[in-house]
């Protein structure tokens, strides 16, 4: 269960920071919503194979316990 929530948050960084960029694109000019989904689905991309990796190589939970420490 820890490493389910772990890897979650892992997932959820670069989703929010992405999905931020998207929303500032969209709102900024809405005929550019291509360009928005474009944005935020590449942090979904990229937070899925960066969760992914940390999960292989050391595991979700041992990587967030040496950022909060």
């Amino acid at each position: 269960m820890v490493e389910i929530i772990s890897w979650i948050a892992i997932f959820l960084s670069p989703v929010l920071g992405f999905g931020v960029a998207g929303a500032a694109i969209y709102f900024s000019n809405p005929n550019h919503w291509i360009l928005a989904m474009i944005v935020a689905s590449a942090g979904v991309i990229i937070g899925v194979v960066w969760a992914e990796n940390v999960r292989k190589k050391i595991g979700c939970s041992n990587f967030l316990g040496k950022i909060l420490s």
